[in-house]
């Protein structure tokens, strides 16, 4: 408003102001020349009444004119003063400004006299008005009449119609139209700023909606008030189209919202630093990742967290990436945690900058790769240990097959009836025997732990006596017993000892167990088994004075295919399987196993505990003859089976056995012994061509004599889906190539005597 001051002085300085008197009492209106002069008229041709200036004042401006004039006679305020336009010379309209003072009072306080001046301020309103239009923005004067509360427009551009939708003619009648088309949600506060302003004389700002062509667009209002002496206000402002603004700003804190969501929710950590290195922001999977809160690694150098073995890489790779050597990095390296453990990351880093500008900072994509770290190790040591397992599986395969290729030459080569030459013969069917024992040994293993890895194994459980199960473990390791000349101390306690198991199951992992003793002690070394109660479970003692542990393998000594001296010749030293076996078995039984040693060639001792069964109603004497039986005679066997040579070795077996025995190298052979024969046992392959053995088996049990019949498969396929097949086909039970001694005899003992 100095602006107007300034140029309002200028207009007094000139001919374009006039003076004029108001008689209050005969309401006579007397001007000066400068007033005619202005107009464009005589002096005899001006109005004398204030009422008669109302056909010189343009339409528009008439009613508020008039009511300014109503108010002389009841106002108290010293000055009165209007905008408004008046026709001059050339029936022009002028813009004047009216300002009158009380100069007279009566005893009462009433107005007397008045007197004013009246200016032309046509120019500076035409100036004003040409600068607003020029202008991209909404520029207007609005005054506050406080006689009558009404707001009127002086003055407004064209841009502010097109801004706010108004209609210009509409708007000058009634300015509150201006503010009616407010969103409601926004009204109050637009309600508020304006008293706010009005109140304190503060500048006015608002931010809102208003309804503008059918759409709410938004719109931002600054004006500045200027109070007059009577309490009247006016109002010069500003208004813009802020829509699109809004639209990018909200468009932005989405973006923003986005980002920060994403930062904080990501599961891989993320980190922002400065070029110099220091944490700026970091996410909360960053921080569950390394243990620190984020007041407590912003600020932080990030080297700080990196380990001291990886400091060096790190800071190299850091300085290229600053250094604009490269536009992004990838590296492996480790954190230290607050608790001291290492973490292993992959981290992904690139500068921090927008359209070429300098860099800002360092944005950072950590992902912990621990874990993977830790099965590749995995991976490796398995690898590994999978080509020792295949070079040592390979040796203690051909170990066997060396002396029994050896023999079997060697017997080709013997004469008749010497007695030396039966006695050399002997002793070579001897060797093959234990050797083909050792390769049964071996693939019994090996199939043993594919069932147990698998989860395909299941334990046949009844109560069983530990000392039984210890006897029979003996019995079954007795060879290697024997070759080392080992001692065997052996203490089955005060009492017996039952526990809930699969006795087969048990004796396997004694037998593992001793076995272990026996190949790892040096000859005429001593073994102690002793078995004892501890609380409510069973506690069996395995002890050697053998080549004993290292204590970094003692961790690992029942991983599969670990053996835990690799010096050890092969064919002791086994192939890694029989205390993985051992440890799973056991722990099927709800048992623990564990290996303690002092050192190298200070013994070992493994310790089984197993939990005793609950109620035990047999003493261990019967329980243990659940282990073994004796072998009982049965009567007549078939053997059916398209390899001669092992279906006549087999029959051979039986008949030594002093059982009745009939073969067949087919099916259709077998279905007529069986109509003829009336076997009780038929030992049945599996892989025959034409009829195979499941339709065999099928065919045979369609006979009235095969009804009864125990149909007993016998296949290389050892499989729990081989077995099922046999099953479906109708065998009773299903054994694997080669069939061993002691199975036979179980299998004999089985049938029923004298049938």
């Amino acid at each position: 408003m100095v602006e107007d001051s300034v140029h309002f002085c200028k207009v007094l300085s000139t001919n374009r102001a006039g003076v004029w008197t108001y008689d209050h009492a005969s309401g006579a209106l007397s001007c000066s020349s400068e007033v005619f002069g202005m107009l464009g008229r005589s002096e005899g041709n001006l109005p004398d009444k204030p009422e008669a200036w109302l056909e010189c004042v343009h339409p528009e401006d008439r009613g508020r004119v008039l009511d300014r004039m109503l108010t002389w006679e009841a106002a108290d305020d010293v000055f009165h003063e209007a905008q408004f336009r008046i026709r001059g010379s050339s029936s022009q309209w002028l813009s004047v400004h009216c300002r009158g003072t009380v100069v007279t009072r009566d005893a009462a306080g009433k107005p007397l006299k008045t007197t004013g001046v009246i200016l032309d301020i046509s120019d500076w309103q035409a100036n004003r008005r040409e600068l607003g239009e020029l202008v991209p923005v909404g520029i207007y004067t609005i005054c506050h009449y406080v006689s009558d509360n009404s707001l009127h427009f002086l003055y407004l551009n064209d841009q502010y119609c097109k801004i706010t939708g108004l209609d210009k003619s509409a708007v000058m009648t009634d300015a509150r139209l201006a503010f009616a088309s407010a969103h409601p949600e926004d009204r109050i506060r637009l309600d508020e700023a304006n008293r706010e302003s009005a109140t304190s004389g503060k500048p006015f700002l608002f931010e809102g909606r208003f309804n503008i062509r059918g759409q709410y667009r938004w719109l931002r209002i600054e004006s500045r008030p200027t109070f007059r002496l009577n309490g009247d206000s006016e109002w010069n402002g500003v208004v813009v189209d802020i829509t699109d603004l809004k639209s990018a700003e909200k468009a932005l804190r989405e973006s923003e919202e986005l980002f920060r969501a994403v930062f904080e929710k990501a599961g891989n950590g993320i980190a922002i630093a400065d070029l110099e290195g220091r944490v700026k922001q970091v996410n909360t999977a960053f921080c569950h990742m390394l243990g620190y809160s984020k007041e407590e690694l912003v600020g932080r150098f990030a080297s700080d967290l990196v380990h001291p073995d990886d400091k060096a890489a790190n800071a190299q790779a850091f300085n290229r990436l600053r250094d604009g050597e490269t536009s992004a990095l990838e590296l492996e390296h480790r954190y230290l945690r607050k608790d001291g453990q290492a973490v292993w990351v992959r981290k992904s880093a690139s500068l921090l900058q927008n359209n070429g500008s300098p860099p800002e900072g360092v944005l950072a994509l950590v992902t912990n790769i621990t874990e993977h770290r830790r099965m590749e190790r995995a991976l490796l040591d398995a690898d590994s240990r999978k080509d020792e397992f295949l070079a040592t599986l390979a040796h203690e395969l051909r170990n066997p097959l060396a002396p029994i290729s050896n023999a079997v030459s060697l017997i080709k080569r013997l004469g008749d009836d010497d007695t030396a030459v039966k006695g050399q013969a002997r002793l070579l069917i001897s060797l093959v025997d234990r050797q083909v024992d050792h390769l049964i040994r071996l693939v019994d293993d090996l199939l043993e732990v594919s069932r147990i890895t698998s989860g395909k194994i299941e334990l046949k459980k009844k109560h069983v006596g530990l000392a039984a199960v210890i006897q029979q473990a003996l019995e079954t390791s007795d060879p290697l017993i024997q070759a080392g000349r080992h001692k065997i101390s052996i203490s089955l306690g005060d009492q017996p000892l039952i526990v809930d198991g699969d006795p087969v199951r048990l004796v396997q992992v004694f037998a593992n167990l001793i076995n272990n003793a026996a190949k790892y002690t040096p000859p005429e070394g001593h073994i102690e088994i002793s078995i004892k109660r501890n609380g409510d479970k069973a506690t069996t003692s395995i002890r050697d004075n053998g080549m004993g542990i290292k204590a970094d393998m003692l961790p690992r000594v029942f991983d599969l295919f670990t053996q835990s001296s690799p010096a050890l010749p092969h064919a002791k030293g086994g192939i890694g399987i029989g205390l993985a076996l051992a440890r799973s078995l056991v722990e099927m039984h709800g048992g623990q196993i564990d290996a303690r040693s002092d050192g190298p060639e200070q013994g070992s001792e493994f310790v089984v505990c197993l939990p005793l069964a609950a109620a035990a109603i047999k003493d261990e004497q019967n329980v243990g003859e659940t282990v073994g039986a004796s072998a009982t005679a049965s009567q007549r066997a078939l053997v059916v089976d398209d390899d001669r040579d092992v279906a006549d070795t087999l029959v051979m077996l039986l008949q030594h056995f002093g059982v009745d025995v009939r073969v067949a190298y087919d099916g259709g052979a077998a279905l007529a012994i069986v109509a003829g024969f009336k076997p009780h046992l038929a030992l049945v392959d599996i892989g025959m061509p034409g009829m195979d053995g499941y339709e065999a088996a099928r065919q045979i049990r369609k006979l009235p004599e095969g009804r009864d019949l125990r149909l007993v498969a016998l296949s290389g396929w050892g499989r729990d889906e081989d077995r099922r097949l046999s099953a479906d086909a109708g065998f009773d039970d299903h054994l694997v190539k080669p069939l061993r001694i002691r199975a036979l005899e179980d299998l004999l003992n089985s049938l029923p005597v004298g049938a």
